[in-house]
């Protein structure tokens, strides 16, 4: 990425995905979820290695995870998932190694450095700013709408225009696979 962006004399705006791109949060998802099954009862609770739900919608993962299709139950879940991973669970995140050095490499630069997340903007801001991130960034956006990065390309190119019309060549970094 690096070596694609270092001809550029005016810098490019470069979107991040905050998830599984400058974070991985398979630790604070994980144990959210664990501790969601337990309040609600689930006895044989999987371990974090079997928990592979992370991305789609949580209600979609609850009704898998509870064995229901009771939307009641599945809201309960998800309020208490939501209690603790906005408590805890967004804090176990780990900054990804190499991160902060690429970061930095790409600012010195003069790109335009901006971190996009599907999350709340709250939680996104409190994550980046908990982890010493937010220096790096021109600013946080929430791609909420998208659900998925490859639609990715149409909200970068808003986002992008707001930064600065003269860095409308950017890219956007994301994690391989598709929400």
């Amino acid at each position: 990425m690096i070596s694609t962006l270092s001809g550029d004399s005016c810098g490019r705006a470069v979107l991040f995905d905050l998830d599984g791109t400058l974070t991985d949060p398979f630790p604070g998802i994980t144990r959210s979820f664990q501790y969601a099954l337990e309040c609600m009862g689930v006895e044989d609770v999987p371990d974090a290695d079997d928990l592979r739900y992370i991305g789609p919608p949580l209600s979609n993962s609850f009704a898998v995870l509870l064995g229901k299709d009771d939307p009641q139950r599945i809201q309960e879940a998800i309020g208490h998932y939501r209690v603790r991973y906005g408590e805890t669970g967004l804090f176990e995140n780990q900054v990804i190694d190499g991160v902060r050095e690429v970061l930095s490499a790409l600012q010195d630069r003069g790109h335009a450095l901006l971190c996009g997340d599907l999350e709340t903007a709250r939680t996104a801001v409190r994550i980046v700013e908990h982890f010493d991130l937010a220096d790096y960034f021109s600013g946080i956006y929430v791609l909420r709408h998208l659900r998925r990065p490859s639609r990715w390309q149409s909200g970068f190119k808003v986002q992008v225009d707001r930064v600065s019309p003269a860095r409308r060549k950017g890219r956007c970094v994301a994690k391989h696979h598709d929400r």
